[in-house]
């Protein structure tokens, strides 16, 4: 539309659909992008599927993808998720 200066998309370990569809848009028309839901919510700290329809859906990407860094200390698990949204190429800040 030409008309907003920022996209506010979902980017993380377990939401990577915006990382080729809509952040290179985003990219050729100069704006900037923010991260939401830039760790998945920490759905891994979950020992079964959450009672809250907002988090199942990450909580059972996750689940598919058992990444090995989601096991262990959760200060790490974190950093590296977190990580891995800011490293994007076109993501400038997130929200956490």
């Amino acid at each position: 539309m030409d008309f907003f200066d920022t996209l506010q998309t979902s980017v993380s370990i377990a939401d990577q659909e915006s990382i080729t569809l809509t952040i290179p848009l985003a990219k050729e028309r100069e704006m900037g992008v923010i991260a939401k839901r830039p760790i998945a919510n920490a759905v891994w700290q979950n020992d079964s599927l959450p009672d809250n329809e907002y988090h199942q859906e990450c909580w059972n990407r996750v689940q598919k993808l058992q990444y090995d860094f989601l096991v262990g200390e959760m200060s790490e698990s974190v950093a590296k998720a977190i990580s891995f949204t800011l490293l994007v190429e076109g993501v400038q800040t997130a929200i956490v």
